[in-house]
């Protein structure tokens, strides 16, 4: 059991080293810098990634409180409408 832990850990760790590669040999393309330099500032990229992905998430949320509200009042003014007029809340 344990060696099969231990196998399983080393296919995650060798699959994060070959994703980070990866992705530090691209941002060496797309900013024409050199692989250690792409290397050097990953974290940096990442973490602007990261940034970029809580801003993303958020508007979400935002977006999807906004469309519940909408569609709330739709839903009310659906009922007042088949009721035959404005109820108070």
């Amino acid at each position: 059991m344990i060696r099969g832990l231990a196998i399983t850990v080393g296919a995650l760790g060798g699959a994060l080293l070959v994703s980070l590669g990866r992705r530090a040999r691209r941002d060496a393309g797309e900013r024409g810098v050199g692989l250690g330099s792409a290397v050097t500032s990953l974290p940096q990229t990442l973490k602007a990634d990261a940034a970029g992905l809580k801003e993303d998430a958020a508007a979400a949320v935002g977006d999807g409180r906004a469309v519940g509200a909408t569609r709330e009042r739709e839903v009310k003014e659906s009922i007042d409408a088949a009721l035959g007029g404005p109820l108070s809340s």
